[in-house]
């Protein structure tokens, strides 16, 4: 799992945890590299770690100056992404999911993510990109939540439920959210 949030701080937070993992340090490290105008967060296996060994048991916490945050970009390989409590002109992720959970959050998040994903939405203001190929995900949105969905691409279908139980489409022309899905033969 990794959790992204922003915080009032000034300097850059990344925490690993595990409940599983024994001698954490000495099988994963954090290396972070700061470029100008940007900060890389990797995460580096040693001493025979495995990919799957880490997305089974490690949780990667990600907590950026919110003054700080213009464009995010991240790559993740792992079951689940948090995004909270975040105001950012964009986010882009690329890697491979089944999880997203999006919480307190503002702007723009592209998703780039040909896995069939759960995408969560708690509460969220702006525009939410899904782009994929041969996929079937599905979005849940809190009740009051107005959005304009848009669907682009050849063979991509937006559905719409409520409880489980197929509706007709509910999403509004005039509201400020919108919701898209991009790509090929892919559900929403």
């Amino acid at each position: 799992t990794v959790i992204l949030s922003a915080y009032e701080g000034e300097k850059i937070k990344v925490s690993l945890l595990s409940n599983i993992i024994k001698e954490l340090q000495s099988v994963y490290k954090i290396k972070i590299d700061d470029v100008k105008n940007r900060i890389d967060v990797d995460l580096q296996r040693l001493n025979g770690a495995t990919e799957a060994h880490a997305k089974e048991g490690i949780v990667i916490k990600i907590a950026i100056p919110q003054k700080y945050i213009g464009k995010v970009e991240i790559a993740v390989n792992a079951k689940r992404l948090e995004i909270t409590d975040m105001e950012s002109q964009s986010i882009e992720f690329d890697g491979k999911v089944t999880e997203i959970y999006l919480k307190d959050c503002k702007g723009e998040v592209e998703i780039n993510c040909n896995l069939d994903m759960s995408v969560e939405v708690v509460s969220y203001e702006g525009a939410i990109e899904i782009n994929q190929l041969s996929a079937i995900s599905r979005i849940k949105i809190p009740y009051d939540f107005s959005f304009r969905a848009r669907k682009r691409g050849i063979g991509t279908a937006i559905y719409y439920e409520n409880q489980g139980e197929r509706v007709e489409d509910f999403s509004s022309e005039n509201a400020d959210n919108y919701i898209e899905l991009n790509g090929m033969k892919s559900e929403l």
